[in-house]
């Protein structure tokens, strides 16, 4: 079975950083079993990760975006080759523009020579 490589992109570990502080503030008991699972979803997309949806950034974006859901965010990622870029990590409530333009801009700046 192929396997894909997880690159986690520096906005994307920001993100997880802020959203484990909020929760870990609200609640200490469960911000480490949220983190936890956030990181087996993750670790899930080594397997398969065409399974997961399009999200609504893919309208957007010159390449495929696709979302994991794990409770209330989303995992937003592309694939490329035998990698998975994971570009951000939203809450659900979040705006999509701006994921839309962070992941233009960084898919943009690849294809240039």
């Amino acid at each position: 079975m192929k396997r894909y490589e997880i690159i986690l992109q520096l906005e994307a570990e920001n993100e997880l950083r802020e959203a484990f502080a909020y929760i870990h503030a609200e609640s200490p008991q469960n911000a480490a079993s949220w983190l936890s699972g956030l990181y087996k979803a993750i670790d899930s997309l080594e397997i398969m990760p065409e399974r997961c949806a399009l999200a609504q950034e893919n309208e957007d974006v010159g390449a495929e975006v696709r979302q994991f859901v794990y409770h209330s965010h989303r995992i937003l990622f592309t694939v490329e080759g035998m990698k998975v870029c994971v570009h951000h990590i939203r809450h659900a409530a979040m705006q999509t523009h701006a994921s839309a333009r962070s992941i233009a801009k960084r898919e943009a700046g690849k294809k240039k020579p």
